[in-house]
């Protein structure tokens, strides 16, 4: 199982999932917001999907340093892919 997470983050994000048994999938940040990219986020879903035939079963965006993260774009690659 792989779960989509942001490259740039404390590793309390992403040590849970490895610590579950499943796989974590790193998506690059944008460089204004440092959090998850929505553009690279579906990128990553479709080319994970297509790999391994699988949809990613989460994703775990962080909101860093008090910059919220673009909830509604991600929000909107979720539903669409």
């Amino acid at each position: 199982m792989e779960v989509l997470v942001q490259s740039f983050t404390f590793c309390a994000s992403s040590h849970p999932i490895t610590y579950l048994g499943a796989t974590p999938v790193f998506v690059d940040s944008e460089v204004d917001t440092w959090n998850m990219n929505p553009v690279l986020l579906e990128k990553a879903i479709k080319d994970r999907t297509e790999k391994t035939g699988k949809t990613p079963k989460a994703i775990v965006p962080v909101a860093l340093y008090g910059m919220p993260y673009k909830v509604d774009e991600i929000m909107a690659v979720a539903d669409r892919v």
